[in-house]
């Protein structure tokens, strides 16, 4: 670990602020496969599993503005635990549900509140980093942030496989209940007694404005994301080759990672924030060009499955993640520098429901795009554009008073 990372751990509550959330956040990813399997095995419908998972996603999208708006008004300890014994119910009740092959509308709504009672620990642990640490090493902390959430992105569909090897379906699901716990009870005693009452005064119009571009920027950016996860598996389908779709994963991942863990040693002055992001979209919107043109081509040629061709778009794909990592950290410090402390836990849960929404939204619309003009990766080079022309427009953050130097 760089000296930068082992200067953050010398805080006191940052140990704790890294285990929790690197086990919480293995729940998003840890519970799709088992709904999945759960699903086919008791009703033998696969539209239903993956409408199923849908909803399941959905319900926790729709709900993080609402928990992260209960943090800031009552702490992070209380709506946590409350959240936590919701969300046990609820993984007994599908659990249940599941076993019994209960009508589909009741599994369905099941799904649905077990998506809302799921706590929201990425939002308290966001908003909780200033509490910790001095304001020149939050770049480091959300980089680190975007590691760990990008490597159980990852490994949580590889774990969820274990449960299911040796356990029925809605057995496994339940093993969700361990990283949920150990999030939800595992964070400083800083972060979680943080109860803030929320300002009233009216946010100054620079923030406000590079708070809702941050939330546009970072649909776009999720929204390449889906595409990029959903193109993987088309691609695989169309050669046969399941290999092809781990193997760009793999690639991506291990280029977020990299990038991301050595984004956190770098410094430089918060107003070149919004510099940086244009930088990230414009290497970000070439990338994606080059990899539609790349996948024109191979259409083209009919050569989709060969090894050099996979080659050439694994690299694409490691370049792709080594710009999305560093720049994902940046979206979470341009919503740290302007939120209000009392507003802070709820920034950052629309954040979450912005990335949620653009995934889901890129994944479905990569699939309807590609299978009418050929080009599965179209919306996503779109949306970079946008995000692009978004990163430009941002305001300056306010440079009249002395601003403590961030790494970057």
């Amino acid at each position: 670990m760089s000296s930068g990372y082992t200067d953050l751990c010398r805080h006191s509550g940052v140990p704790r602020q890294i285990v929790a959330p690197s086990l919480s956040r293995r729940t998003q990813p840890l519970l799709p496969l088992p709904l999945l399997v759960g699903v086919q095995e008791r009703y033998h419908a696969p539209g239903l599993a993956a409408v199923t998972v849908g909803l399941y996603t959905a319900g926790f999208a729709a709900m993080m503005p609402i928990t992260g708006r209960l943090v800031d008004r009552h702490g992070g300890r209380a709506i946590l635990r409350i959240w936590l014994i919701l969300a046990l119910i609820a993984l007994l009740g599908t659990s249940a549900a599941l076993t019994l092959a209960v009508p589909t509308p009741v599994l369905l709504s099941g799904v649905t509140i077990l998506g809302m009672c799921l706590p929201p620990v990425g939002a308290v642990t966001r908003a909780g980093w200033p509490l910790l640490i001095p304001p020149a090493q939050l770049r480091t902390a959300y980089a680190l942030d975007t590691v760990i959430n990008e490597a159980a992105t990852t490994t949580g569909p590889l774990l969820a496989a274990l449960p299911l090897s040796i356990l029925p379906a809605p057995l496994a699901l339940l093993t969700v209940f361990l990283p949920i716990t150990v999030g939800s009870l595992g964070l400083p005693a800083a972060v979680l007694d943080s109860a803030r009452r929320a300002n009233r005064r009216p946010a100054r119009e620079p923030q406000s404005r590079r708070v809702i571009l941050t939330y546009g920027i970072t649909f776009c950016a999720s929204l390449g994301a889906g595409s990029l996860v959903a193109t993987a598996g088309l691609l695989a389908a169309e050669a046969e080759e399941p290999s092809i779709a781990g193997v760009l994963l793999a690639a991506a991942a291990i280029g977020a990672v990299t990038a991301g863990t050595i984004a956190g040693r770098h410094h430089l002055h918060q107003d070149a924030l919004t510099s940086r992001l244009v930088g990230f979209a414009m290497a970000i919107t070439a990338a994606f060009i080059v990899l539609v043109l790349v996948l024109g081509l191979s259409a083209l040629g009919q050569s989709r499955g060969g090894a050099a061709n996979i080659v050439t778009l694994a690299a694409l794909y490691l370049v792709l993640g080594t710009l999305t990592g560093p720049r994902d950290a940046l979206l979470q410090l341009s919503i740290v520098l302007v939120a209000r402390p009392a507003q802070r836990s709820t920034s950052f849960s629309w954040l979450g429901t912005c990335g949620l929404l653009g995934f889901g939204f890129g994944s479905a619309v990569s699939g309807l795009v590609g299978n009418t003009l050929g080009h599965h990766l179209l919306p996503a080079a779109i949306a970079s554009g946008v995000a692009l022309a978004l990163s430009g427009s941002m305001p300056r953050t306010n440079a009249s008073r002395p601003q403590p130097p961030l790494p970057l």
